[in-house]
């Protein structure tokens, strides 16, 4: 494990009163401290949140989330969906896309618009942590409207930390999150990228 990640486990390890702020910022820091693989913290992250969400949260109630191992190899393919949710009988619920470090596009949401099309998804979001140009958010916003009107799918583009921080504050205890996103880091082969 680099010097990094054991710093990361360590922190983790040694107490989980963590605050919400505390936790943005040692995922911020952690994050940005490796860009060659900088993308995978934030899908850990998602990850364990949306398995927080399916044990606490009403409208996730009979919902299957992608494996990690499936999350992790469309960043390595760079497929439409970082996560995805799944309905009962399979057909994809919810859908988020974490584009670490990229700007959303217009093309991205429009290379994604065939999945969608296909889908019976409700929502669909990109996160990124860099935003898209006003020139490209206008073309963006409309693609979003026009997806709405004539798919019935919500697109949502958000900061990612923004999000993860409003999620957090969504759960009755962030110490159960911490320690999924710890044993994903620890336990997980797909995540041996730290060690």
């Amino acid at each position: 494990m680099t010097q990094n990640m054991q710093d990361f486990v360590t922190s983790i390890n040694s107490s989980y009163a963590f605050s919400i702020d505390e936790i943005i910022n040692l995922l911020k820091k952690h994050c940005y401290y490796d860009s060659k693989n900088s993308y995978f913290l934030p899908i850990i992250a998602m990850h364990s949140i949306y398995e927080c969400f399916i044990e606490e949260v009403t409208r996730f109630k009979d919902k299957r989330l992608s494996s990690l191992n499936s999350c992790l190899n469309k960043c390595y393919s760079n497929n439409a969906f970082s996560l995805a949710l799944f309905n009962k009988d399979d057909s994809m619920y919810e859908a988020i896309d974490i584009k670490f470090n990229i700007a959303p596009t217009y093309t991205m949401l429009k290379e994604s618009l065939d999945v969608i099309t296909r889908s019976s998804i409700e929502r669909y979001y990109i996160l990124s942590n860099v935003f898209a140009s006003d020139k490209e958010l206008v073309k963006i916003n409309k693609l979003i409207e026009d997806i709405m009107q004539e798919q019935g799918v919500e697109v949502i583009l958000d900061d990612f930390f923004d999000t993860l921080k409003y999620y957090l504050m969504c759960l009755k205890n962030t110490d159960v999150f911490l320690k999924r996103c710890l044993d994903k880091i620890i336990d997980n082969k797909e995540c041996n990228f730290f060690i």
